[in-house]
């Protein structure tokens, strides 16, 4: 059914949806073309919330957070916290005097 819709019908559906129910809409990564589509859909007059996150600053209103980068060891130290189980890293500890990288790690 909303396959076979084009964007305007997607909208319209959203926004009757939403606005019959209290809901929070997380969009991830959004552009311009794809808001351009999907924003008539959101009911300003809703008890919903809308969060969207965008590299697009023209697209941010109201709340805005612009988080800073992460140099090289933050960037490797969220790497290895969140892609690499903690049972490998610690059974297998980087050799003395080698950098931490992941080289002389096993996988199985």
């Amino acid at each position: 059914m909303i396959l076979e819709k084009k964007d305007e019908g997607v909208a319209k559906l959203l926004h009757d949806e939403l606005g019959k129910k209290k809901c929070l809409v997380v969009l991830d990564d959004i552009w311009d073309n794809a808001w351009e589509a999907l924003s008539p859909g959101f009911p300003t007059e809703a008890n919903s919330k809308f969060m969207i996150t965008t590299r697009r600053k023209s697209l941010a209103h109201g709340f805005i957070h612009e988080p800073r980068y992460l140099n090289d060891v933050e960037s490797w130290e969220l790497f290895t916290k969140t892609a690499i189980p903690t049972r490998i890293i610690h059974s297998n500890p980087a050799p003395a005097g080698k950098s931490s990288s992941l080289s002389h790690l096993e996988f199985t």
